[in-house]
């Protein structure tokens, strides 16, 4: 029964993909405050994370309001916060932030994790992308791919990249 309930999931995250890709999805645009939607993100987080002494921090710009869909924003959100806990280290630290950047809102996931191979950099989004054949439970290599396709139908991107000395930051922008 585990095995059929991962093979569900990962069809459901498949169809979810191609829904992301077609061109002629429309989504409906609500005013969304910031804050409000990290914390809403995050709260499932919490009790994996105290389990292994994790700690969040949450920034978001005084009043901001992003323009989208919290559906699928909260969910993209999901995807770069379980890597995000996946991959930090027992009694490390993952920042969640909300800003408004130079092409509109950005939401930003920063770990203390490895990071991210540099070759691989370049293929966020690719569906499958695992980091060296990693096998973690429920770990099927389609979050950023999601999170990416989220971005995406926002009039985004998501750009990853490493931070010094340890880490990695998801940056998902999203349009206007």
């Amino acid at each position: 029964m585990e095995d059929i309930d991962h093979l569900i999931c990962v069809i459901e995250q498949m169809l979810f993909l191609a829904q992301t890709e077609d061109p002629t999805m429309v989504i409906h645009r609500e005013p969304i405050a910031a804050e409000s939607l990290l914390q809403q993100t995050l709260h499932p987080f919490l009790i994996l994370a105290e389990d292994r002494g994790i700690e969040f921090s949450v920034e978001a710009s005084d009043g901001l309001v992003l323009s989208g869909d919290s559906t699928l924003l909260r969910q993209a959100l999901h995807n770069l916060l379980a890597n995000a806990v996946r991959h930090s280290p027992d009694g490390g630290r993952v920042r969640l932030a909300a800003s408004s950047g130079p092409g509109g809102p950005e939401l930003v996931v920063d770990d203390q994790g490895p990071g991210f191979p540099p070759e691989l950099l370049s293929e966020v989004g690719r569906r499958f992308l695992k980091i060296g054949g990693e096998s973690k439970p429920g770990c099927v290599g389609l979050g950023l791919a999601i999170a990416s396709g989220i971005a995406q139908i926002h009039g985004g991107t998501l750009v990853l990249s490493n931070l010094a000395p340890t880490g990695l930051r998801a940056q998902l922008s999203i349009g206007g």
